[in-house]
């Protein structure tokens, strides 16, 4: 009886660590996402395969956060939309602004962002 019990508390054990990594690996997936924007983000084109449909950024929005390295810091996951706190650090002064909330949707794979809003 108590070999059952000490099995029976090992597949709970078990199943919970496999839905943290989980959890884990959609929240790096999430900030690498985020970490790509700046990478990515000099051009409309690069930025096309970073947002969702309709939501790349506008010339104007692009030159404002061209000076800017976006950080992810808390992301919290439900289903297909994340929600993270960006700071971003301007490049030049290493000063730091934000937070901002930005919202990323899982299409297909890949989370895209669907709103970015400047700090």
């Amino acid at each position: 009886m108590g070999s059952m019990l000490l099995a029976g508390m090992m597949m709970i054990c078990g199943c919970g660590g496999s839905e943290q990594q989980y959890a884990s690996s959609e929240e790096a997936a999430v900030k690498e996402a985020v970490s790509n924007f700046s990478e990515a983000g000099r051009t409309a084109e690069g930025l096309a395969v970073l947002f969702v449909e309709g939501a790349t950024p506008d010339a104007a929005t692009r030159k404002r956060f061209a000076p800017y390295m976006p950080s992810a810091s808390s992301v919290s996951v439900s289903g297909n939309i994340a929600t993270v706190d960006v700071e971003l650090e301007e490049l030049a002064t290493g000063n730091i602004i934000g937070p901002a909330e930005w919202t990323l949707e899982k299409v297909g794979d890949q989370w895209k962002i669907k709103t970015c809003p400047f700090p």
